[in-house]
């Protein structure tokens, strides 16, 4: 079986001064109205952690989270379950609920998320899983990020790089467009 645990980051715009509390009740509103595609659990406060996930919403398939690794905030989504065979099927599939998330978030009315915008100008792709991958260049990360780039943004639209940080990190490709592209086309891209 392929690697199926990849996760996605979307880095927000200008996301600094929102209180991350406010989202508590945008996401148990998800929950209520069953907003996403996953089925939502709960929510959960991790914003006493110093760049941690901040506010998590607990699905079954995965997890999203409006998180602050490296002072950076940003839309995570990740797989937890296999929902396909692995490899490029799961990337798709982890990157569409992010992008569907992400509009969720920017349609919400304010006060709350209604500042978080997504301007997909730098997208974070890594794997949840050390035994499956080694690196950020590991094939079975690195193959299926290069596969979906070269159909989202075209074979030299995009410049991917290892993610600096810590060796002790997740594996992790960060993944630059040429140009931005909105979420809306994205998701379009995707399901062609």
């Amino acid at each position: 079986m392929e690697l199926h645990k990849f996760g996605v980051k979307l880095f927000a715009e200008d996301a600094t001064e929102l209180d991350l509390l406010e989202l508590i009740p945008v996401f148990h509103g998800w929950i209520q109205q069953g907003r996403l595609s996953d089925l939502a659990i709960d929510v959960a406060d991790y914003t006493h952690v110093h760049h941690g996930p901040g506010v998590m919403l607990i699905a079954h398939e995965g997890n999203y989270a409006l998180d602050e690794a490296e002072g950076r905030r940003g839309l995570v989504y990740y797989l937890k379950r296999p929902v396909t065979d692995g490899g490029r099927a799961a990337l798709e599939h982890v990157l569409h609920r992010a992008l569907q998330a992400a509009r969720l978030l920017e349609a919400e009315p304010p006060p709350s998320a209604a500042r978080l915008r997504f301007p997909l100008t730098e997208l974070e792709v890594f794997a949840n899983d050390r035994l499956a991958v080694a690196d950020a260049m590991d094939p079975a990360l690195a193959g299926p990020v290069r596969e979906l780039a070269g159909q989202l943004f075209g074979p030299d639209g995009y410049e991917l790089a290892a993610a600096a940080g810590d060796r002790r990190d997740r594996p992790a490709l960060r993944l630059r467009p040429a140009s931005p592209a909105a979420l809306d086309d994205l998701l379009q891209r995707l399901a062609a």
